[in-house]
């Protein structure tokens, strides 16, 4: 792939799920646009109850949950076209599902679930993210997702200590499992394009000691 065979987009909307700060804590840089989270919630809940004359929702106790980890939902527009790509799932299903609930996302538009590398933060929770947008897509009469996966796979990650012992991270979802769950398995190593919108750099060479 070369960079001329990017397509040049008309908007990037990108939806943080997961990360390790929730918008009312991080900073935007000047210039980005941001929708901030409560300003969503606001536009989208319904009152709960009257205060003082005032119509009052609650919004703090659905405020995203943070943790370590990233998943970014990608919407692309170019004209008419949209496409949607889920990157990466973060280190907890209960936690993506959870936010996804509190930010109100259509799973059913999700086409791709892109994997950036394995390491627990970014793919543990693979199976059970897939097995709710491959559930949201068959209601609303869609395919099932693409899961977008590098084939080199590591059996088990950690951190080796001088003592010796090795402290194991969470082990990585197999394929089968995120095949179970409802997902089709893509494998690439190359620079790819990803719903005929988005581009994939593949393999980034480590070019330092």
């Amino acid at each position: 792939m070369e960079p001329t065979d990017v397509a040049i987009l008309d908007e990037l909307t990108l939806t943080v799920v997961v990360d390790n700060e929730t918008d009312t804590l991080s900073s935007v840089d000047p210039g980005v646009p941001q929708l901030p989270e409560m300003a969503s919630l606001l536009g989208r809940t319904p009152p709960g109850r009257d205060f003082d004359g005032h119509p009052g929702i609650c919004v703090f106790d659905r405020l995203c949950v943070a943790c370590h980890g990233l998943s970014v939902l990608v919407t692309a527009r170019r004209g008419d076209e949209t496409r949607t790509v889920l990157f990466d799932v973060g280190p907890y299903a209960q936690v993506w599902l959870e936010n996804a609930e509190r930010l109100g996302l259509d799973l059913s538009t999700i086409e791709t679930i892109f994997l950036s590398h394995w390491h627990s933060d970014h793919s543990a929770g693979l199976p059970a993210v897939v097995a709710a947008v491959a559930a949201a897509r068959q209601t609303a009469g869609r395919v099932p997702p693409v899961v977008d996966l590098h084939p080199d796979r590591p059996d088990q990650r950690g951190v080796l200590t001088p003592s010796g012992v090795l402290a194991l991270l969470p082990p990585e979802p197999t394929v089968a499992e995120i095949e179970a769950a409802g997902g089709v398995v893509e494998t690439h190593d190359e620079a790819h394009a990803v719903v005929g919108l988005l581009a994939a750099s593949g393999e980034i060479p480590r070019l330092t000691d």
